[in-house]
């Protein structure tokens, strides 16, 4: 995160945030925030991922033109210059130059879409850490997508490929109501929820512009840890 973003003014977060039309939500508080004020979840890595796909179609349009347009050079001065090589030469350079050009725009593009792709994993996994803080560590697809204005399959999959990155701090478990949900530890989640200035919430209706379906706290990872060992233990003692 760069140094001069803005904190937003509720929770003092330099958090990503949610772009909705000419309007933007802070990740770490869901409160109305400058749009400008810090990277975006929305647009994060797009302008990349999108030059990079122009370049490499710059660079497919170069070679289909380019190199039909050696071999005609270089038949016409072939057919003018029989007896020399002449055609060979300039065609041959004509064509060269060409799969360089194509080269560079193919690898170049390439190059940018990568890097695009990067930040936006980036800006998503700062956004996932931030409503973790919001949520005492606790996420679910469905929670995750209403906040991060995408659809549930979209946000499971960022679920899914940060708690692969790193099994370590996302942990992926099913609730006794068969719910799958993320979980992060205390203290991934804690300074964020202190930064935020008691911004958590508890009702979908606790934050202006909310468009959280659920209801109810999160239950702490702490908790839920202790919970889980209990019914372990009960059911390794057969109740």
């Amino acid at each position: 995160m760069s140094t001069m973003a803005a904190m937003c003014p509720y929770c003092g977060s330099n958090a990503p945030v949610v772009h909705q039309g000419l309007a933007a939500r802070c990740t770490a508080c869901g409160r109305p925030r400058n749009p400008l004020a810090s990277h975006s979840v929305t647009l994060a890595g797009q302008p990349a991922q999108v030059g990079g796909t122009l370049a490499r179609i710059v660079g497919w349009i170069a070679f289909a033109i380019g190199v039909p347009f050696a071999l005609l050079v270089g038949g016409i001065l072939h057919a003018i210059f029989p007896d020399g090589i002449v055609g060979e030469v300039v065609g041959g350079a004509i064509a060269l130059a060409t799969l360089l050009v194509t080269l560079l725009f193919v690898r170049g593009g390439k190059k940018l879409q990568t890097a695009g792709k990067k930040t936006e994993e980036g800006v998503k996994d700062e956004a996932i850490f931030a409503l973790a803080g919001r949520y005492e560590g606790i996420l679910t697809a469905e929670r995750a997508a209403a906040e991060l204005d995408v659809t549930p399959l979209e946000a499971d999959d960022i679920l899914t490929a940060l708690a692969k990155r790193d099994p370590d701090r996302v942990k992926v478990e099913v609730n006794d109501a068969g719910v799958v949900q993320f979980q992060f530890p205390r203290h991934l989640w804690a300074a964020v929820a202190k930064n935020s200035g008691g911004a958590r919430v508890a009702h979908a209706d606790a934050v202006p512009g909310s468009r959280v379906a659920e209801s109810g706290a999160a239950i702490a990872w702490d908790e839920h840890l202790a919970e889980a060992e209990a019914r372990a233990a009960a059911k390794k003692a057969g109740l």
